[in-house]
């Protein structure tokens, strides 16, 4: 089945809001800390919970409580669950 996604994309940030546990995962394009990222509704809480070489496309799969993205550098399809573990 489909799960609905929500996609923002602000200048160099895509935003997938989940109102799961109320947190937020996008990807971090900033040149020192590339990667995915986990925080709160309210900003806090900031977690990196996976690097990444070129992050793109993000998207969560709230049943299977995975993070499936992008990353354009090496050009393939990166998952890993909403702990942070691979």
């Amino acid at each position: 089945s489909k799960i609905p996604i929500s996609f923002v994309n602000l200048k160099h940030l895509l935003n997938v809001l989940a109102k799961l546990s109320r947190l937020m995962y996008f990807t971090n394009v900033n040149p020192v800390k590339k990667g995915i990222v986990q925080m709160t509704m309210g900003g806090a809480d900031r977690l990196m919970l996976f690097s990444a070489k070129s992050p793109g496309d993000l998207a969560i799969d709230k049943q299977g409580r995975k993070l499936y993205w992008t990353d354009t550098e090496l050009k393939r399809i990166e998952f890993g669950d909403l702990a942070g573990k691979s």
